[in-house]
């Protein structure tokens, strides 16, 4: 299996799991680091893949290494530095934030996290409740089941399984099917 291969299988367990929101302010729900490192990480000991981390004074890199091939192709998720000025911080603690945040966002962009678009959301006036029963729903569809188990997927796996397989099947039904 090529690096790619393995990363589209990642994924795929990884949205399968249904990550929740566990940060919270006063407008919104967010993802934190807590809530993707320990599904990911044995995901990525199970396909033998190793993260990496780099910050330069221009952008930050999270490149995927393949460990059975490490001299092969690489995936890279960049973003471009920041700067954040906490309110009674040291410079240190400033840096600290702006790689936990850009850390979280290369995650997110790397396992295709998706979030409400805020940007639009505040464009159009709309207003958080507080509830997020709208996302919630979205990730929890019931009536989306493995058609071997009866084990429920998201909408991504039914499509995805749909596409491949003729029917939809969880990641595991996934599996035994390719074996």
């Amino acid at each position: 299996m090529n690096i790619y291969e393995k990363m589209i299988n990642v994924k795929m367990e990884f949205l399968q799991e249904r990550i929740g929101k566990s940060g919270a302010n006063r407008t919104m729900k967010y993802f934190e680091l807590s809530d993707i490192i320990p599904i990911v990480m044995p995901l990525f000991h199970k396909y033998k893949l190793v993260p990496v981390i780099r910050f330069s004074t221009e952008e930050a890199h999270l490149e995927i290494i393949d460990c059975e091939d490490p001299d092969m192709d690489t995936i890279m998720v960049t973003s471009p530095m920041s700067s954040c000025k906490l309110p009674n911080a040291h410079d240190v603690q400033n840096l600290g934030a702006v790689q936990t945040y850009l850390r979280r966002y290369l995650y997110m962009a790397l396992l295709d996290v998706v979030e409400q678009d805020q940007v639009d959301n505040e464009k159009s006036g709309f207003k958080p409740n507080g509830s997020f029963k709208k996302e919630e729903a979205v990730n929890k569809s019931s009536d989306l089941a493995c058609s071997k188990c009866s084990k429920e997927v998201t909408k991504g796996i039914a499509t995805v399984s749909s596409a491949k397989f003729g029917k939809i099947l969880c990641i595991s039904c996934q599996e035994v099917n390719n074996g």
